[in-house]
């Protein structure tokens, strides 16, 4: 269940039996706890009924809430050109092959990575 985002003057008390919830209550973890930079990644998935994309909105969302980065592959079109030109670099529609990972996702996070802690 996607669960809705808490107003944005609420910093603990997540219903974390919803998604939005346990986000919500990662980024107060990480906030509380630790002394870095949070992101998260959305990943490559056939969406027909635009479940993930609703998903990826709502991140998007709690992303000014929460002060976190996002690396955005589902957007990615030169990650989706990528991975259609390799056939074996996907396991499904969502899952990348070792090869994927290597070859193609590890050059995105790499330069996501580096741009973000470099900010």
């Amino acid at each position: 269940m996607l669960g809705n985002i808490t107003p944005s003057d609420q910093w603990d008390n997540f219903d974390c039996s919803t998604t939005l919830g346990a986000i919500e209550e990662i980024c107060h973890y990480v906030r509380a706890h630790f002394d870095c930079p949070l992101t998260f990644y959305t990943c490559l998935q056939d969406d027909p009924a635009g479940q993930y994309a609703n998903l990826i909105a709502q991140l998007k969302k709690l992303q000014a809430k929460w002060d976190f980065t996002i690396i955005d592959l589902f957007h990615n079109q030169g990650l989706l050109a990528s991975t259609a030109a390799h056939p074996n670099a996907m396991f499904d529609d969502v899952h990348p092959t070792q090869e994927g990972y290597l070859k193609i996702w590890l050059p995105v996070f790499e330069r996501e990575l580096t741009a973000i802690l470099a900010s």
